[in-house]
C-alpha cells in the first residue's frame, strides 16, 4: 500500500440492500460480491461488499419463496439465506444468476 503518495489505497464497503419479494431487480457495483440474505426487523435485505470507487452497476435479481411454497427448477439459482420474518414467516432468498 502506497504511504504518502497520491494513489487511493483500494477499499471496498459492506452495503445493505432493502428487497421486495416479487420486486424489481436491484442495482449494484459491477463487481459486487453478495455475502448473504437475512432479516432486518421485518425487511428482507441483502449485503454486498462493495467496490465504492467502481460507478458502473449492473441490474442484478433476486426471488424469495416461503417455506413451504413450489421453487420451479433453475440451474443458475444460487441460493443465499433465509429470513425469518415477525410472525413466522420464514423466506428463502435466491439470486437469479442469469437474469443477472
Amino acid at each position: 500500500m502506497p504511504r504518502g503518495g497520491s494513489e487511493r489505497a483500494l477499499m471496498k464497503t459492506i452495503y445493505k440492500y432493502p428487497l421486495s419479494p416479487g420486486g424489481p431487480p436491484i442495482e449494484m457495483p459491477i463487481g459486487a460480491e453478495v455475502l448473504c440474505a437475512r432479516e432486518q426487523g421485518d425487511v428482507i435485505c441483502v449485503w454486498a461488499l462493495v467496490d465504492t470507487a467502481d460507478a458502473s452497476v449492473r441490474a442484478r435479481t433476486f426471488q424469495t419463496f416461503r417455506t413451504g411454497h413450489e421453487i420451479p427448477d433453475h440451474p443458475s439459482r444460487r441460493y443465499l439465506g433465509t429470513a425469518l420474518l415477525p410472525g413466522g414467516n420464514a423466506f428463502h432468498v435466491f439470486e437469479d444468476a442469469d437474469a443477472s
